[in-house]
């Protein structure tokens, strides 16, 4: 079971979720809500400490002091979502101007959730890549279609050995029948060596089948 504080600043509710392992460590605050000039777009910034594992962060929204949280807060971008990565200075925009257009209460408030990101339920055959920046691209043909710049990648859990053919085809079999008919069969040179002879759009297909078949959302988009 999961406790909850609340934290008021000014007419913006904040609700923190906590992990009963992390309680005593998981923090937030320093929210600083305002509303762009000129703009319909609402900045929620707030920081996150006492963890440096991803977190889960939702928010809701009210437009009668709490009293029903009805709000239609859906046009979300930032620090929102899954593997958000505990820091200072986080961001949530909203797009009012989408959500609520011409709409307006002195009563607005949102309710941030975060919840902790349990390590114990992902398998022992996964590892945690931490989030990072690293630069992308270079000058060196000649060309200035692929300049330098600096790329963030949220964290993520990636399998510490290669796919082996036996859990290709453990996946395919229930793939067939669940929406993907055309995954390739593969190739390999024992059950337990690795899968080969699988293009870039068997793998997402694969990854994707492999997310349903554990009740997970796919990720992945084939055009």
């Amino acid at each position: 079971m999961q406790k909850s504080i609340s934290l008021l600043v000014l007419v913006w509710l904040a609700v923190l979720a906590f992990c009963p392992m992390a309680e005593a460590q998981l923090a937030i605050g320093n929210l600083r809500p305002a509303q762009r000039a000129n703009t319909r777009l609402v900045d929620i910034d707030y920081d996150i400490t006492g963890t440096n594992v991803p977190v889960s962060v939702s928010l809701q929204g009210s437009a009668d002091g709490g009293t029903t949280w009805t709000l239609p807060v859906n046009t979300l971008t930032g620090a929102i979502g899954t593997n958000v990565i505990p820091a200072n200075n986080l961001r949530i925009t909203w797009n009012a101007g989408v959500d609520w257009n011409q709409r307006f209460s002195t009563r607005t408030k949102f309710r941030i959730t975060v919840s902790v990101l349990d390590l114990t339920s992902f398998p022992a055959a996964f590892a945690l890549i931490p989030a990072g920046t690293f630069s992308m691209g270079d000058a060196l043909d000649g060309d200035a279609n692929a300049p330098v710049h600096s790329v963030n990648v949220s964290a993520f859990y990636m399998a510490k050995n290669l796919t082996t053919k036996a859990e290709w085809d453990s996946v395919r079999v229930w793939a067939l029948s669940y929406g993907y008919p055309d995954l390739a069969v593969g190739e390999g040179k024992g059950t337990d060596h690795p899968v080969q002879v699988v293009t870039w759009f068997d793998v997402v297909k694969w990854c994707n089948a492999r997310s349903e078949h554990d009740a997970l959302t796919p990720c992945y988009e084939v055009g």
